[in-house]
């Protein structure tokens, strides 16, 4: 039976199809005179927007999903400890004191509970923009304490050299993904693809990348400016690195959230193919 987050990523498609079909028409064609540049201008700034709304839907429903496949798949005593944890704090309120001490007794019953299933509204944050902090807020959900250290000095970032190495990566790490993520339980490994959890001092690529999408999804969403702010191809760039990070956090919550990932083989050769 496929998994939750495989139908996810195939579904996720739509998402970006949509905007595709945007710049597709805001490109002029060679037959045709020069599209109207107001048109065009609306065109970018649409798909500006959707790209970073639908990473935040994205986001929320790969939420979801990993939770819809640890409920059916497995007892919730043989979740791992920290998306247990995570799933009881839930029922505590904000500030509680001595919560380590509810949790624990929380988690202690719950486990004693074969029918107990997770609630996947403890690991939803409502309404945010996929900034850098909500990105890393989201996945320290599933035990992740900074997923950027993960993807920081990973086989990746060659990414931001080009487009063509964007579109090169995204092709290949797209087939790992579904390769990976179609049965649960998943096999993907933290250590494939150098995703190590490397400290760093300042913005990594990846973090900067989020803030400069954000920024520009502001400026139109909140009318500070009318025009396009990105050309075609930029926004075609960084529609390709969206794609990418979509796989990417995906591959690596999952590899989080398999119980006995030791001994599953290593999907370096999938990359290289």
């Amino acid at each position: 039976m496929q998994s939750n987050v495989y139908s996810l990523l195939i579904s996720s498609k739509e998402r970006w199809e949509e905007i595709e079909l945007l710049l597709e028409k805001a490109t002029p064609d060679n037959s045709d005179c020069q599209i109207e540049q107001k048109f065009k201008n609306s065109l970018c700034r649409a798909s500006c927007v959707l790209m970073v709304s639908h990473l935040e839907g994205f986001l929320k429903d790969l939420s979801k999903a990993l939770i819809d496949d640890l409920n059916h798949n497995l007892e919730y005593k043989d979740i791992p400890e920290s998306v247990r944890r995570t799933a009881c704090s839930h029922f505590l309120p904000e500030g509680a004191k001595s919560s380590a001490h509810y949790v624990n007794r929380l988690d202690e019953e719950f486990s004693n509970s074969p029918s107990y299933k997770l609630n996947s509204d403890a690991f939803q944050l409502d309404n945010k923009n996929p900034k850098e902090d909500v990105v890393r807020k989201i996945m320290s959900n599933f035990g992740i304490q900074n997923i950027f250290k993960n993807l920081h000095k990973s086989r990746f970032e060659v990414v931001f050299e080009s487009y063509s190495k964007a579109i090169r990566y995204l092709d290949r790490m797209e087939k790992v993904a579904l390769a990976t993520t179609e049965i649960f339980p998943y096999n993907c490994r933290t250590k494939s693809f150098n995703f190590k959890t490397t400290n760093y001092s300042g913005t990594t690529l990846w973090e900067t990348f989020l803030q400069d999408i954000n920024f520009v999804r502001h400026k139109i969403v909140h009318g500070s400016s009318l025009d396009s702010e990105r050309s075609i191809g930029s926004i075609k760039d960084s529609l390709t690195k969206i794609r990418l990070f979509q796989y990417l956090v995906t591959y690596i919550s999952c590899s989080y959230v398999t119980p006995n990932r030791i001994g599953q083989q290593d999907n370096i050769t999938l990359l290289n193919d």
